[in-house]
């Protein structure tokens, strides 16, 4: 094994020494004695990263981190199109510190958090605030220091090990020029359970995993699973973070939703929305009731667990344009909420199902994707509630 990495070590020195580094130009050597050991090495280059570490990035590769940028999410293109005409060609490029933080065509690669030695306390979102270590030089979870490898690997920071403070150099919250929040993520967790780890829900352990020919036990999955798993290659993998339950109260049904998560629920981008379908069966199966028809937002409110906003006219918008939020119907983090509704007394039982859109339908016709497969709604969770005699 020691072998093999002086071996490594010796190629990275001979490419650094031929000047062959890919996408930038020939300098002349540093001096030996100060030289970074892996000054160099191509960290944005994730199928480098593959011949070490293939289940993590075989995993990274099916996540909307691979896919953040423009290329890879429909919806990402979409609102940058959309955007674009009335907030300027500025808006790529601030939207490009989360979305494609080190290369416009690799969205959130592995270096974009392993390369992080600090994280800035100031400086907006995303890139502005991650602070790069030494050149060559990457950082994990565990593990001690060492440049016996392809790059060097150094102390694990603190928030890289208490799985959120990276998490939310992104995704804890984003505020409109009028000051209207459009995510708040972050806050979210800070009113609800502060403690609670991201990766604990997004990052599950997953067995196995190799890191240069040494087999793990587990490793944190880095299929980053969240709201997107539904509609991927393996949507059984997919997050449930509702509990739903009912029951019968007299002429009422109780329904009962349960948000598990710590933060509100739906979370992130602003236009997402989740319905509660309820659907009233006879005794021979037959549907003889439903609590809407067409539009659930006009008929039964009460059902639609989203964000609205509006202009300074009043006007529904986007959030990015908004001067007001006007609703806010969302399951905060760990909320339990019952739901009373009356139903017609030749109802047996009801099947209670939450359906989950990634665009609510206001959003996906501005943006010409209400035909698009990830504008569909899929169901998260689903139960049949009997009325008992």
């Amino acid at each position: 094994m020691r072998a093999m990495r002086r071996f490594v070590l010796t190629i990275v020195l001979l490419g650094l020494a031929a000047g062959c580094k890919r996408g930038r130009k020939s300098a002349v050597a540093p001096d030996a004695s100060t030289a970074p050991v892996h000054a160099g090495v191509d960290l944005d280059d994730v199928a480098g990263c593959k011949q070490c570490h293939p289940a993590v990035v075989d995993e990274w590769q099916q996540s909307r981190h691979a896919g953040a940028h423009p290329d890879g999410d429909p919806i990402v293109a979409a609102m940058l199109a959309f955007r674009t005409p009335r907030d300027g060609a500025e808006l790529g490029k601030s939207c490009a510190g989360c979305h494609q933080p080190r290369r416009a065509d690799a969205g959130v690669t592995c270096a974009t958090c392993h390369g992080a030695a600090e994280i800035a306390s100031t400086g907006g979102a995303g890139a502005a605030r991650l602070v790069a270590g030494p050149e060559g030089m990457l950082f994990g979870p565990r593990g001690e220091p060492s440049s016996a490898s392809t790059h060097g690997i150094g102390t694990p920071p603190g928030h890289l090990t208490d799985g959120r403070t990276l998490c939310l150099v992104c995704h804890e919250t984003l505020v409109n020029p009028a000051g209207v929040a459009a995510c708040s993520t972050g806050p979210e967790m800070q009113a609800g359970q502060p403690e609670q780890r991201c990766v604990a829900c997004h990052m599950p352990t997953a067995p196995g995993g190799a890191t240069l020919g040494v087999i793990r036990a587990e490793h944190r999955s880095h299929r980053f699973i969240g709201a997107h798993t539904r509609w991927s290659a393996a949507p059984e993998a997919a997050l449930s973070p509702l509990a739903l339950s009912g029951r019968f109260d007299g002429s009422e049904l109780v329904v009962t939703l349960e948000n598990r998560a710590p933060h509100a629920f739906p979370t992130g981008f602003p236009a997402r929305v989740a319905v509660l379908a309820l659907v009233g069966l006879d005794a021979k199966g037959g549907e003889v009731w439903k609590n809407f028809d067409q539009d659930p937002l006009a008929e039964a409110p009460w059902a639609v667990l989203n964000k609205a906003y509006v202009d300074a006219e009043g006007k529904p918008t986007i959030a990015p344009w908004a001067a007001k939020l006007v609703r806010d119907t969302r399951l905060t983090g760990g909320e339990r909420r019952e739901v009373r509704v009356k139903v017609p007394a030749q109802v047996a039982s009801v099947r209670a199902r939450v359906m989950f859109r990634l665009v609510a339908p206001f959003l996906a016709n501005k943006l010409k994707l209400a035909e698009h497969p990830l504008a569909q709604p899929r169901p998260l969770t689903e139960v049949t509630i009997p009325r008992k005699p």
